[in-house]
């Protein structure tokens, strides 16, 4: 659901304003708004009071702002370089030195900052900075390995010279004609003392190698630089290497390289393991007192007062104001303002539907939130989506892989919000596929029927399993049967939001499809199953308001194009009957495959291939078309996006765990 908002304002005394500003912080339920330029007060008799002005940092706030960003670009730095300890144990440390930190002032924390730092920063540094130049000089290496390869037949061929230096070109193979002028031109500038020899690399690449006098390198470089010529540059690591043996230093190097690179990740990995907690919680509490100082260019001020307003879920009101009394004894008061029509758009939304759709709720996010007043389609999203991939997949081995899967990450990537959030939703979507799987009797396919290892049972005088592969026109009914519902859940929905939101033309074409969709599933089942020929007069009736409706809402033109949208989309749910049957015939065929073979291993391998595609298969696509089934065709039905994501005042102790 979305929760209820209040408007609120606080006015206080200035004396006040750094501890109610800790207090709104510790609290950690307020969105905040700008509160300049208006009157402190929203009653019209009061119009006439004081305007409040934008509110701006003291002196004292100027330098505690200077302090706090240069600690913090400093234990940031520190952070970017340290790895993050993956066990239990280091976050459980990084919350305990956190609560013992922020219970200090600024100054204490500043303290505890530059000790910190004193302590770390430089060998950090110096081993990030380490492993930084390491890895750049492998890359490298690896790099100009490959390059100094193609040259050796040539360096081959070119034995050292005393009081001769070697320069390597590679030129492109469009100018080769360039190497016989190059050749005759460092000839002359070195008085015959030089020797060039090239061949093609690849096919785009002319190498050459010229060798030339000591006392002439000067006049051969300016030609080549005259003549736009690049040479082939050695990495720093070895640039005074002569030329014919940097390819056997590249391989030494290369060698003892990844070496070095192990010895500083271990040394990076104990600096991270001892200090992480500390740094990570230090760097946080300083990061409070900064988002304190900034918030303050929010708040309104007059000669004497501050003022705060924002936005509270209406069940935290009363402790705001309890906790207000208590600290300031009437000093600092709570006021509600009216929320007019035009501050709906305004209202920042807050989802809350439980652990079990607090994934649903990240989904519904990434796509747009519902505007403040509309419906929460967060829980029918999670139903729906689960009946849907389970209905798609409906292999009970496949869900088996998808839970197990979806259990590991959630448990290796506890950090990571986004993982955890994916692994919520395909656990449950793999036990949705086990229970569909049961119900279809796969297991990778028909594995086990072809073993005779399920049995034929009746639930609720259903006989099962039901073979999907053998009743492909009762299951393509059943689908369409689930789109209508799922529609008819969506119209109904739209009706609600029309009467709320007084849209009477939104209302009466989202009734209008509403009638028409239950009077054509009136019409049909009264013609199939031969249902009383008086329903089928109440069809007729219910389908002419339906249209009228529709015709009300847009005109002709549009009538004939709701109503094909509608058709349209009913049709679009078919597409869970075509995708779940293309799954189970490939299971199918790879059982089949492999019990064609008369090697056991082959037959095996051919199996585990094909299931192995189909179970990607099966995680991508259902996903994403149960996914476009709930946000294009359900959503176009009644969803009414824009709202404001509500971002309360909160320590980075509570963002940490949100």
């Amino acid at each position: 659901m979305i929760l209820p908002m209040t408007k609120v304002q606080v006015i206080g005394d200035k004396r006040h304003l750094y501890p109610t500003i800790t207090l709104l912080h510790d609290l950690g339920v307020v969105h905040l708004e700008d509160a300049h330029g208006d009157a402190i007060s929203a009653s019209p008799s009061d119009a006439d009071r004081d305007l409040t002005t934008r509110m701006t940092l003291d002196s004292v706030g100027e330098e505690k702002k200077r302090i706090s960003d240069e600690q913090l670009l400093r234990l940031n730095a520190v952070l970017s370089g340290l790895p993050r300890p993956e066990d239990d144990a280091h976050s459980s440390e990084r919350d305990r030195l956190y609560a013992d930190i922020s219970k200090s002032d600024f100054s204490a924390a500043v303290e505890t900052s530059s000790g910190v730092l004193d302590e770390i920063e430089t060998k950090a540094r110096t081993l990030a900075n380490e492993r930084s130049n390491l890895t750049k000089e492998l890359a490298s290496a690896e790099k100009y390995e490959a390059i100094l390869e193609q040259f050796h037949p040539l360096l081959a061929e070119s034995a050292p010279i005393q009081g001769y230096e070697t320069i390597a070109l590679l030129i492109d193979r469009r100018h080769e004609e360039l190497v016989a002028l190059l050749e005759s031109e460092v000839a002359e500038v070195t008085g015959n003392r030089s020797y060039v020899t090239s061949a093609d690399i690849g096919e785009d690449s002319t190498a050459a190698i010229i060798m030339f006098a000591s006392d002439a390198a000067e006049a051969v470089r300016r030609l080549l630089w005259e003549e736009k010529v690049n040479e082939v540059r050695l990495p720093e690591s070895i640039a005074e290497t002569p030329f014919e043996q940097a390819l056997s230093e590249l391989h030494v190097r290369k060698q003892k390289i990844p070496y070095q690179l192990e010895e500083v990740e271990k040394q990076l990995d104990e600096l991270g393991s001892e200090w992480w907690p500390r740094v990570r919680a230090v760097r946080d509490v300083l990061l409070d007192h900064s988002e304190e100082l900034k918030r303050i260019g929010q708040f309104g001020e007059t000669d004497y007062t501050f003022v705060v307003r924002g936005w509270i879920p209406d069940r935290e009101l009363d402790e705001l104001q309890k906790l207000l009394a208590k600290h300031f004894n009437g000093e600092v008061m709570t006021e509600t303002l009216e929320v007019k029509e035009l501050d709906i758009d305004n209202v920042p939304v807050a989802l809350e539907n439980g652990s079990f759709f607090k994934p649903y709720e990240f989904l519904l996010s990434s796509f747009n939130l519902p505007r403040y007043g509309a419906i929460d389609p967060t829980i029918m999203l999670g139903v729906f989506f689960l009946l849907f991939f389970g209905l798609i997949v409906g292999d009970a081995g496949y869900g088996i892989i998808i839970l197990g899967a979806s259990l590991y990450l959630r448990r290796r990537f506890k950090e990571i919000e986004i993982a955890q959030m994916a692994s919520g939703i395909f656990m449950w979507a793999g036990v949705s596929t086990i229970i569909f799987g049961i119900i279809y009797g796969e297991f990778f396919g028909d594995l086990l029927l072809r073993l005779h290892l399920i049995p034929h049972f009746e639930l609720f005088g259903l006989g099962l399993p039901l073979e999907r592969t053998e009743l492909i026109m009762p299951i393509l009914i059943v689908t369409a049967a689930i789109g209508a519902i799922h529609l008819l859940f969506g119209l109904v929905m739209g009706v609600v939001m029309g009467l709320r939101f007084k849209a009477y033309k939104h209302l009466a074409e989202r009734a209008g499809m509403l009638l028409a969709l239950i009077a054509g599933a009136l019409l049909i089942l009264t013609t199939v199953l031969g249902w009383p020929p008086f329903l089928m007069t109440i069809g007729w009736v219910v389908l002419a308001l339906g249209l009228a409706a529709l015709a009300y809402s847009g005109g002709p033109v549009m009538l004939i194009m709701h109503v094909i949208d509608l058709i349209r989309n009913v049709a679009s749910y078919t597409r869970l009957m075509a995708l779940g049957l293309a799954g189970a015939f490939l299971a199918n065929v790879a059982n089949e495959l492999a019990g064609m073979t008369s090697i056991a291993i082959l037959g095996g391998l051919i199996a585990l291939s094909l299931h192995t595609l189909n179970l990607v298969i099966a995680v991508f696509s259902p996903a994403l078309h149960s996914l476009r089934l709930n946000f294009l065709e359900f959503f176009s039905t009644f969803y009414e996006s824009g709202g404001r994501e509500y971002k309360p005042f909160q320590r980075s102790e509570k963002v940490e765990s949100t």
